[in-house]
């Protein structure tokens, strides 16, 4: 079982490996924030309400359109006889 100091390290260690960016000092109990590595919840979503579901809308109107032209694709391949697939 590794005691004090050690145990201190082990944490910074973990912290740092888990990219949180509020870890401990391994010289002393006190949170540090460090300045190099960016706060992983601040990469999530930032957007009002409104925002986001305008977002979500628009992604969605996007992949409908994709979805479309493929669905039309295939209909214009199926009415040409079809090509033949190996």
């Amino acid at each position: 079982m590794t005691r004090g100091n050690q145990r201190e390290n082990d944490r910074a260690k973990a912290l740092k490996k888990a990219g949180n960016s509020v870890g401990f000092h391994p010289q002393s109990s006190l949170q540090v924030r460090a300045t190099n590595c960016p706060n992983p919840q601040k990469n999530k979503n930032q957007q009002s309400g409104s925002e986001f579901a305008r977002a979500k809308e628009d992604a969605a109107a996007i992949m409908r359109e994709k979805q479309r032209k493929a669905d039309e694709k295939r209909a214009a391949e199926a009415a040409a006889g079809g090509a033949k697939k190996k």
